[in-house]
């Protein structure tokens, strides 16, 4: 078995600092403020109270129990004295009371030949560190502060050096300027000078692609503003008109109950004039789950509006999706093979190979 730690206390004191981690047996207990563990060291029963941070103090040996405790006999092997103590404290006949100023007190129950509950007291006497001790240990904390402030500050010149590296390729000169706010804008939420308020898109970075393709045909992207969503204006074909009928460069994204996002971009924009084809040269539809732009093929073609009800749909012939009247809880919007949009390798791919659709979410945003 091995030695116990060497005493920092004094020489003929019978408390001694004490390494946790050298009990053989050892059990906890949680009370109020204290914990107190209870295990074996060489032939004695140790109760320890936490007092510091790595070190704990032995306050009996199982001799001082047995004359303290009647019903220990001392004839007992410290093994099964140890093992009657764990039992009255799992079973919880026990509790400490703080008496004095530097002892805290177990009251243990036990039984007594007839069978009549005994109380017997435990004193642990709490022992404070001497100046030297305490002097040991904070000059131990402040060795950890000063290699700590050490790392740090080697840190942060490395951090200052790697600052300056970028500072002069950044001053370099202007295009280098330029590539670097841009990288920089595709990596966060903003595109340039603007940010989206969208249900749908979580990252604008999701939707750099379409706007890089709006950007072929606009001189500038100065602004994005949300004209309708459905969860909140409505999800009615009046309703889309009354919102977005007359307003150039829209944006319409739909996110469907199975979470595919798709749409379309009108340069030209909607009407209720029903039973009428829509012309539009710039427009297009998109697969945001793809990454992927389909684009016009017969601009004759590109929008219409249903004769029936004025429901609306981009394509003509063959419609890439159409909304149904409440298409919030319709099952049937669809999509179709396209014809007047180009770039399809697989039908209905836009909706994850499906045909119908249901709307969890529209929006229609104003580009400026």
């Amino acid at each position: 078995m091995n030695e116990a730690p060497t005493p920092i206390a004094e020489e003929n004191s019978r408390y001694h600092l004490i390494d946790l981690n050298s009990l053989k047996i050892k059990k906890s207990y949680n009370f109020k403020e204290y914990i107190f563990t209870v295990g074996l060291i060489e032939e004695k029963i140790i109760f320890i109270i936490n007092e510091n941070e790595n070190f704990f103090q032995d306050s009996k040996n199982y001799d001082s129990i047995t004359k303290d405790i009647p019903n220990l006999k001392a004839s007992q092997d410290i093994k099964s004295i140890y093992n009657i103590l764990i039992a009255l404290f799992d079973s919880n006949k026990y509790e400490i009371k703080n008496d004095e100023k530097n002892q805290v007190k177990i009251i243990v129950k036990t039984k007594d030949i007839l069978g009549n509950d005994e109380l017997h007291d435990i004193i642990l006497p709490k022992i404070e560190l001497d100046n030297k001790n305490k002097i040991r240990i904070m000059g131990e904390k402040i060795k950890d502060l000063t290699k700590k402030v050490e790392e740090l500050t080697k840190d942060n010149n490395e951090i200052k050096e790697k600052l300056n590296l970028l500072f002069e390729l950044y001053n370099k000169n202007k295009s280098q300027k330029e590539d670097l706010v841009k990288q920089i804008s595709k990596q966060s939420n903003k595109f340039y000078n603007f940010q989206i308020d969208s249900n749908i898109i979580e990252k604008i970075s999701e939707i750099n692609f379409i706007f890089e393709e709006i950007k072929k045909n606009l001189v500038s992207i100065n602004n994005i503003k949300l004209i309708f969503r459905a969860t909140k204006d409505g999800d009615s074909i009046t309703e889309f008109h009354s919102k977005c009928d007359n307003i150039k460069n829209t944006l319409m994204i739909i996110l469907t109950t199975s979470g595919h996002k798709f749409g379309g971009f009108t340069s030209t924009g909607w009407n209720s004039e029903r039973g009428k084809d829509i012309y539009d040269q710039k427009a297009f539809c998109f697969s945001i789950n793809l990454n992927k732009i389909y684009n016009i093929k017969k601009p004759e073609y590109a929008l219409h509006i249903q004769s029936l009800d004025g429901r609306p749909s981009f394509g003509s012939n063959k419609y890439v999706f159409i909304l149904q009247n409440k298409f919030l809880t319709s099952d049937n919007n669809y999509v179709e093979k396209m014809t007047d949009y180009k770039g399809e390798t697989e039908y209905f791919e836009i909706n994850g190979k499906n045909k119908n659709f249901k709307v969890n979410e529209l929006e229609v945003y104003q580009i400026s």
